[in-house]
């Protein structure tokens, strides 16, 4: 599932990115088996949010931080994402976190789908994130 949503991601923005299933595996091993993983997966096998804990920059300030959120194409009607991202502000809340922050650079789903998605479960927009991707 996380190689088709990167597939989707290259596809979508153009991004010269080369996928690393080993690379994948180590990465997403890591985030799954730290104590500060916060990692979801629908029942059917539908959707995942993967992400975790971590403190703010600036000081102690627990935050929940998704590092990828993906439902299938046939799946996305916004039911399966909602549910996701409710358990994991869930979870976020019960370990003391103050606050989700998502970043959507992956470009999966357009970007007007997914502010009103994430109007309707009460997230702010804080601005765009600028990327600059070298060339050769």
């Amino acid at each position: 599932m996380i190689e088709q949503y990167f597939i989707e991601a290259v596809k979508a923005r153009k991004y010269p990115l080369i996928w690393s299933e080993e690379s994948a595996k180590i990465f997403l091993g890591n985030l799954l088996y730290k104590p500060t993983s916060l990692s979801f997966v629908s029942e059917n096998l539908e959707g995942v949010l993967l992400g975790e804990m971590s403190t703010t920059w600036f000081g102690p300030n627990l935050m929940g931080n998704p590092v990828a959120l993906y439902v299938k194409p046939e799946h996305r009607n916004g039911l399966i994402a909602r549910a996701l991202i409710r358990a994991f502000e869930n979870e976020t809340r019960s370990r003391g976190g103050m606050a989700v922050s998502f970043d959507f650079w992956a470009g999966v789903t357009d970007n007007r789908i997914v502010a009103g998605l994430m109007n309707v479960l009460g997230y702010s927009y804080q601005g765009p994130i600028f990327y600059k991707i070298f060339e050769g």
